[in-house]
């Protein structure tokens, strides 16, 4: 490229320079292929847990000797009048 001023190509330079830094933030977030193969206890990286969609967390902060303290957070529901209602779940030690 060529610039009038040297005041323009620095200006360009830190505007590319900018970008870059972004683009390099961005994509350094970026989550990996074999992460997602590799499902995480505790780290759900897909809606149902893994890419066969196993639902299950090998968690343990709820089991028979906790579960009577499990409380729903908090209710939805839709214009639409679904019969069903998801309520997520808090758990009280």
């Amino acid at each position: 490229m060529i610039f009038k001023d040297a005041q323009t190509a620095e200006r360009s330079f830190l505007s590319r320079l900018t970008i870059l830094a972004y683009s390099a933030a961005i994509l350094g977030a970026q989550v990996t292929d074999q992460q997602l193969r590799e499902a995480q206890t505790g780290n759900w990286l897909h809606y149902n847990g893994s890419y066969d969609s196993r639902r299950h967390s090998s968690l343990n902060q709820i089991n028979t000797g906790t579960v009577d303290s499990v409380v729903p957070k908090w209710c939805s529901t839709s214009q639409a009048r679904l019969t069903s209602r998801p309520c997520p779940l808090s758990w009280m030690a």
